[in-house]
């Protein structure tokens, strides 16, 4: 198994870049008294992108769409970790806070866009994304 990590890209619910652009995640230089947690999503959708018969490989990428809302103001995306064996698919999505910050207790809708490392050929995935599993599957191209 290899641990992969990504750029982030967050689009906020509501406005959508031009092309799919996806913006990278704010670095923070001071990380001294943040607490960093599990990430809290409401849905995932998992879409392999589709195969045709005329395609040069017999695999396709695969994107996942995250959409959830950060518990308060100050809570951000911090990382992303994949880890692929097989057809199972592990996925760590973690969030920050500043310990001992006030923050006002406002829901703030994200959704987060991840393109899986790899290719998937045709047949069944599993995801785990934290300690939620979700099934996919690749379909071979249809009959003409």
């Amino acid at each position: 198994m290899s641990v992969q990590k990504n750029c982030m890209a967050i689009v906020p619910v509501g406005r959508m870049e031009k092309g799919g652009l996806r913006l990278p995640f704010r670095s923070r230089t001071r990380m001294l008294n943040t607490v960093f947690f599990d990430a809290t999503f409401d849905t995932v959708t998992i879409r392999p992108a589709p195969m045709t018969e005329n395609a040069a490989s017999n695999d396709v990428p695969v994107e996942v769409l995250i959409k959830g809302a950060f518990p308060d103001a100050c809570s951000e995306l911090h990382d992303v970790t994949q880890q692929r064996a097989g057809n199972l698919i592990l996925v760590t999505l973690t969030m920050r806070r500043p310990q001992g910050s006030v923050c006002a207790s406002v829901l703030r809708p994200y959704r987060y866009y991840l393109d899986l490392e790899g290719r998937f050929v045709p047949g069944p995935y599993s995801l785990r994304l934290n300690e939620s599993v979700h099934t996919f599957e690749v379909r071979p191209p249809a009959d003409s």
